[in-house]
């Protein structure tokens, strides 16, 4: 499995106690407790077999990150300051590149929270530039969070790529003791680009399939099982964020603050 990634960048502080990821990013790997085997049969496309992943966090996480800037350029380019109390996650992302098909068996996650989640985060930029293709900025803090994700960005295919999947069944709980509390706050000026966006984001337990194809030449199809979904939480949460910006400008770019307590999703985005 390799890739062509240009016009990427992150920036990232991150406060994470317990994750477990698996990752396919521009030709990269990075596994986390996965069962099951896999293979790739080309040089893009990725086969895998089941997964299974598990997140616990009993302990308190602070984040009081500061990201300073002089801009931010780039399809794909990132950066945020999270806080997260436990994390299952499995995710492929395709930036500037031939993007892969994917064939994967059952995924499973289980991810359990019941730590006091603080983020005090803050991400400025000096020139107040945001430029760029699914270009984000974002401070969050989460307590459990249970996620599948497939983003492709200007992608090069002649054909759409096939996303493939046996049953997903996710399980996202936040506990008595797992307040999320979110004070962060993003400073930049003109924001553009189709998908770009900003965020700040406090949530309790969320469970989420999704698919992202922003500027592709061919978007992607998608074939799955049945998706099961459980969220549950039973803990505080507090959003006291601040965004500031100029202007915004693009398709589908968006700049939000949300508080969640409980939230399952399954999603498909496309945008031109």
């Amino acid at each position: 499995m390799s890739g062509n990634v240009k016009l990427f960048a992150s920036v990232a502080i991150a406060a994470l106690i317990a994750g477990a990821p698996v990752a396919f990013a521009g030709g990269g790997y990075n596994g986390g407790d996965h069962r099951g085997g896999g293979s790739t049969p080309s040089q893009h496309d990725i086969k895998v077999g089941d997964i299974h992943e598990s997140a616990v966090n009993a302990k308190r996480v602070l984040n009081g990150g500061l990201i300073k800037t002089y801009s931010l350029k780039g399809n794909g380019a990132s950066e945020f300051v999270s806080a997260s109390g436990a994390d299952s996650f499995v995710g492929v992302t395709s930036i500037n590149a031939r993007a892969p098909s994917v064939d994967a068996g059952a995924i499973k996650q289980d991810t359990f929270n019941s730590g006091i989640v603080v983020n005090l985060g803050a991400i400025t930029t000096r020139k107040n530039e945001v430029n760029g293709s699914g270009a984000s900025v974002s401070v969050s803090a989460s307590g459990a969070r249970s996620a599948v994700g497939y983003t492709s960005i200007n992608n090069n295919n002649d054909k759409s790529p096939s996303i493939n999947t046996k049953n997903i069944t996710q399980n996202a709980f936040n506990n008595p003791g797992g307040a999320v509390i979110n004070l962060g706050a993003i400073g930049v000026g003109n924001v553009s680009g189709n998908g770009a966006s900003l965020s700040v984001n406090a949530s309790g337990a969320s469970a989420a399939v999704g698919m992202t194809s922003i500027n592709d030449n061919q978007a992607p199809t998608v074939s799955t099982g049945n998706i099961t979904q459980v969220a549950s939480n039973n803990a505080l949460v507090v959003n006291a964020g601040v965004i500031g910006a100029g202007h915004i400008q693009g398709t589908g770019a968006s700049v939000g603050i949300s508080a969640t307590g409980a939230a399952a999703v399954a999603s498909v985005s496309i945008m031109k």
